[in-house]
């Protein structure tokens, strides 16, 4: 199934966007049973291993809690902000929400231009979700993969 920026916006909040997170903009790799040399004490692990681009070996996904839960946790979700604005550094992040203006949710957008001298500011991603951890996680995936197909104009 190719993911597309509709399916990313109507994915619910849970494991699923959280995986998609992980692999497309942490580099994590996933599989279901346990690579050579690695087992796990937990009985009946039936959520698969992780691999962290930054570690050497691979993590029991029901011992680690893996994927992390970025679309639930603000504080996990900050960290997708801060691993983009490493990755595409002259892009921008803006979060609107959460006051009387933006009721029913929150606005998550990434823009800005590869080259900082256009600054006119094209659009990567945007989403309007109604918690800002799943505004985050859906902004940054639309961004990262490339679904945006607006542009702003100067």
């Amino acid at each position: 199934m190719e993911l597309t920026k509709r399916i990313i916006l109507t994915m619910k909040v849970g494991s699923g966007l959280d995986a998609l997170v992980a692999h497309n903009i942490f580099g994590w790799e996933y599989v279901q049973n346990a690579p050579d040399g690695f087992h796990c004490l937990s009985v009946g692990n039936d959520k698969g291993w992780w691999k962290s681009p930054d570690w050497n070996g691979w993590a029991c996904a029901a011992c680690e809690g893996l994927p992390y839960q970025y679309s639930n946790d603000i504080e996990k979700a900050w960290s997708i902000v801060e691993r983009v604005q490493k990755l595409y550094p002259y892009w921008r992040f803006s979060l609107l929400g959460g006051d009387r203006d933006f009721k029913q949710g929150y606005n998550a957008e990434w823009f800005g231009e590869d080259d900082p001298r256009n600054d006119y500011g094209k659009r990567h991603g945007k989403a309007f979700c109604s918690t800002a951890p799943e505004a985050i996680c859906k902004s940054a995936l639309i961004a990262c993969l490339g679904l945006e197909e607006s542009i702003m104009k100067p």
